[in-house]
């Protein structure tokens, strides 16, 4: 769906520099625009203008994320703290509020960049 030319996805660079992608891409492509990473998992080419999961730039931007558990995986206590904000059930009403703030911010760059393109979200559902 991200070689759809009416679709536009957050990049690796936009995810792991939420705050400052607006006036530093151009800029960091020029230096980086070529360096070429292979996944470890998978040996998938990655650059920085590739494809990336958007919940890279929400923990980024507010840290409310099960990725920080993954981060911390052998502190007992932080992989239970973040794992909440796979549901948010039990997130407080202000934790909520900065996820919901962080979401909207982000999104709004990315689509600024390119306004004339749909955004592609990877969503999952509960069964």
């Amino acid at each position: 769906m991200s070689k759809d030319e009416r679709l536009v996805a957050p990049t690796v660079y936009q995810c792991f520099a939420p705050r400052v992608f607006l006036h530093r891409e151009e800029a960091i492509s020029e230096q980086f625009g070529k360096l070429q990473i292979r996944r470890p998992m998978d040996s998938v080419k990655v650059r920085m203008e590739s494809p990336q999961e958007d919940e890279f730039g929400l923990v980024n931007l507010c840290g409310l994320s099960p990725y920080m558990g993954a981060i911390f995986a052998r502190a007992e206590r932080a992989r239970n703290r973040y794992i909440q904000f796979l549901s948010f059930k039990e997130a407080t009403a202000e934790e909520v509020g900065q996820w919901k703030d962080a979401v909207v911010y982000f999104y709004k760059k990315v689509l600024f960049k390119k306004q004339e393109k749909r955004l592609i979200l990877k969503v999952s559902r509960r069964r």
